[in-house]
């Protein structure tokens, strides 16, 4: 298995999902974009790196040097070949902190990866990003700091709102994706974690925002209105808050 392809059926790598828009939509969509102003926004594949450690039985820092240039090689050159320009990319995220990483602690499994190693990653990653910004001459390629957000979030989490740290029971999520049942919405709202490995959507609220002041700081542009964090866009089928 390469770096670029899943071994899953309904799960594409990120390569794989770049091709498709290529090959598929970019004849369609392609003209009616304005490049030079558009934004792609690229966050790196754990299930492409998960996936790749898992058949090859690589080291952490071995897979990722593995997954993240072809982000570079074969997401981002090929898109900026068709004429964008602006890219945001995002680290990782501390993901010694997620609910299955803490459940390793003092087992015989240790926790993997370590933080050392996501910060080996994360410097990984902005020296290919100063490597293509001098490549691609026009191109404006930024690297966005999620890994500090969440760092804080997960260590502050009642600061944020967040009373359940540890994720929704199976029957809870299962309960939440049926639209035939209702949701106990308010107790929806108080988990970080969705399951034991992916963060609610309410999290991605906060990423949103933030990601929102980083885009205005860096492009010097208005983008899309603030989210309601405390807004209720569901009452049953509550997908909206999934992660």
């Amino acid at each position: 298995m390469s770096p670029d392809k899943n071994n899953w059926d309904d799960v594409l790598s990120l390569v794989e999902q770049v091709q498709q828009y290529l090959t598929q939509l970019e004849p369609i969509m392609g003209p009616r974009i304005n490049k030079d102003k558009a934004i792609v926004f690229i966050w790196i594949g754990l299930n492409d790196m998960g996936q790749y450690r898992k058949l090859n039985g690589k080291d952490f820092l071995e897979t990722a040097e593995r997954v993240n240039t072809p982000i570079f090689t074969e997401a981002i050159q090929p898109m900026y070949e068709k004429g964008f320009k602006n890219f945001v990319l995002f680290n990782l995220q501390p993901l010694d902190q997620s609910p299955s990483n803490q459940e390793r602690k003092g087992k015989v499994e240790s926790p993997s990866p370590t933080p050392e190693k996501i910060k080996d990653v994360n410097k990984m990653l902005d020296g290919l990003k100063k490597e293509y910004n001098k490549k691609l001459k026009d191109a404006k390629i930024e690297l966005y700091d999620v890994n500090s957000l969440l760092t804080k979030m997960t260590k502050n989490p009642a600061k944020y709102g967040f009373t359940n740290t540890k994720g929704p029971d199976q029957q809870f999520r299962t309960q939440a994706f049926n639209p035939d049942s209702s949701t106990n919405l308010e107790l929806l709202r108080s988990y970080y974690w969705w399951d034991k490995v992916h963060l609610t959507s309410r999290v991605h609220q906060y990423i949103a925002e933030d990601v929102r002041s980083f885009i205005a700081t860096k492009w010097g542009t208005k983008v899309w209105e603030k989210p309601a964090l405390t807004e209720d866009k569901a009452v049953t089928g509550s997908k909206f808050y999934r992660a």
